[in-house]
This record gives structure tokens, C-alpha cells and sequence, in this order.
């Protein structure tokens, strides 16, 4: 494939959404809720059709995202959530207008808030989600490992924006994703329009689910020290992280829910043939793009 736009095509994503929400209702399912007061001067409900900003008081990026509320959600009351962060170029709006999704959160009574990532001004600059080597390459070693450098194209490095010093890169580099999602949990400190001032939250009952870029995405949730303790699962949809980012971290302790597709060309989750070998350890995708991700077997092993 050489066009990295089909990473999440509405063929994919129509595939993929019941097994999304079956991901989900696990976690939720598996949550056990406590009912507590919050403030009366949280909104009563929400148009997720409208778009609400998330401003940090300082001159990073003000970010947004859609809100999507059952009916049975009451402002007074502790609510279940989902972080939803999507795929390369999409927009987290563009998930909760499928019907599916919504019954899900309906039949679940759970609240789903779905992020927008970040694009340039470039060509192929679309809205995206930084994690590990996603936009300069460079794995844990400090080699290039995300990608063939044999290759010569293609090159969706976000020249607006990044360093581009290898054609690996292929996310945004404006704002620090992780510390973004780290502030809109905490709130407080001059933001506006955090997770706290828009729905009543229970803070053990957290969820992050990603899909291709996004499920690349919420594993760094899942490690990094500054989101990690406030998630009470991940849920990556056909999203493993970048070849040689294989390991949880110490004392990471969030539960996964990962799942892969058996044909998937762009994040491939083994070498062929099918189904593999224990041993696969990094992947090459078969789109032709030369992307390099970890096998699933490889990152469920050492989470």
C-alpha cells in the first residue's frame, strides 16, 4: 500500500467497531463504579456533534474533542469513561457518529470522549497521535528502527513541523500527546475544558481505546509514569507500538485488550506465513511502506 491514508479506511474501520466496543464493554463491564456527588455546574449533557476545547492557559496547541453522553448519564453522579483517540488522518468525531458505537455506550451506560489529534500544514500532514519513534524514527537505542532506510519513499515525515533527518517519521511534532492527555485528566493549573469540567468522572473507571495510529498511541499512555496510574486499561485496535519499544517499563501495571487483524497489510502482527513464529520479534508491514511495528505476539509477551 502507498497510500498511508487507507491505515484506517471506512472498510477497516466499519470491521472493526463491533469488535471495538466488545473491547470496551469488557473493561467497563469489569469496573465497579461507585456513586458520588459532583458539582451541579457540570454541562447536563452534551451535543457530540459540537466540538469542545481543551486550553492549557500557555502557548501549546488548544486541542479538541467530542463528548458523547448516555442517557442515563447524571451529572451527580461518577460515570464510566473512554478516552477514544483515532486513526491517522480521521477525527474522533468521525467514530461517534456510527451508530454502533453509540448503542454500545447507550446499552453500557458509559461516556465516551474522543480526542483529535494533530495535523501540519503540509502534504500528507494529517491529524495524527505521537508515540515512541512515530515522528523522528529513532527506537530505544537511538538507531533508526521504525522504518526500512533502504527505502527512499515513501516520506510522510511532517516537514512543517519535524526535524525530517530520515523519512520514518509520519506524526505530528507541535505537542507532547502523552502530557496533553496527562493535563486533561488532572485539570486544574489555568486549563480549561478538562476531562473534570465537562463530565463526572469515576477516576477507577478510566479507559484509553485506540485504533491504528491511536492504538500505537495508548500504549504510551499505558507506560508513561505521568498517565499510567489514572487508566484503569488500554484497549490498542490494530495498533502495535514501533519496532524496539517492547517493554512495559517498571512497575507499569495496566491491564491490555489487544487486538490484531489476521489481514492486515499496514500494522502487520506477524511475518508470514501465517500464523507466525513465537519468535517474530519485529515486523516489517506488507503494504510496501516498510514500516517496522512489533509483532503482537512480541509486545503480549513482554507487557
Amino acid at each position: 500500500m502507498n497510500d498511508k491514508k487507507s491505515l484506517t479506511a471506512c472498510s477497516i474501520r466499519k470491521a472493526s467497531i463491533l469488535s471495538i466496543v466488545a473491547l470496551v464493554c469488557v473493561f467497563v463491564l469489569s469496573s465497579d463504579v461507585a456513586s458520588a456527588s459532583c458539582g451541579s455546574s457540570l454541562p447536563e449533557k452534551h451535543d457530540w456533534k459540537t466540538k469542545r476545547s481543551f486550553s492549557r492557559g500557555d502557548a501549546r496547541p488548544v486541542r479538541t474533542y467530542s463528548v458523547y453522553t448516555p442517557k442515563k448519564y447524571r451529572r451527580t453522579k461518577k460515570s464510566k469513561v473512554i478516552l477514544f483517540f483515532h486513526g491517522w488522518g480521521e477525527t474522533g468525531r468521525d467514530y461517534i457518529k456510527i451508530n454502533k458505537f453509540r448503542q454500545f455506550a447507550e446499552r453500557y451506560n458509559y461516556v465516551i470522549v474522543a480526542m483529535d489529534g494533530l495535523g501540519g500544514s503540509g502534504n500528507w500532514e494529517y491529524p495524527s497521535w505521537t508515540h515512541s519513534g512515530s515522528s523522528d524514527g529513532i527506537g530505544a537505542d537511538g538507531t533508526v528502527t521504525a522504518c526500512d532506510t533502504s527505502q527512499n519513499s515513501p516520506d510522510y515525515c511532517y516537514t512543517s513541523q519535524c526535524a525530517c533527518t530520515n523519512r520514518c517519521g509520519w506524526t505530528q511534532c507541535v505537542d507532547d500527546d502523552v502530557g496533553m492527555v496527562a493535563d486533561f485528566l488532572i485539570g486544574g493549573d489555568g486549563t480549561t475544558g478538562s476531562l473534570s469540567d465537562v463530565v463526572c468522572t469515576d477516576p477507577h473507571a478510566t479507559f484509553a481505546v485506540g485504533i491504528s495510529n491511536g492504538g500505537m498511541f495508548v500504549w504510551n499512555l499505558a507506560r508513561d509514569p505521568r498517565t499510567s496510574g489514572r487508566l484503569a486499561g488500554i484497549a490498542p485496535i490494530i495498533g502495535t507500538p514501533h519496532c524496539g519499544y517492547d517493554t512495559a517499563g517498571e512497575n507499569v501495571k495496566v491491564p491490555v485488550l489487544l487486538q490484531v487483524g489476521s489481514d492486515d497489510k499496514t500494522v502487520s502482527a506477524n511475518n508470514l506465513p501465517m500464523p507466525g513464529k513465537s519468535s517474530d520479534v519485529c515486523i516489517t508491514n506488507r503494504d510496501g511502506d516498510g514500516y517496522n511495528y512489533l509483532s503482537g505476539h512480541r509486545i503480549t509477551t513482554t507487557w
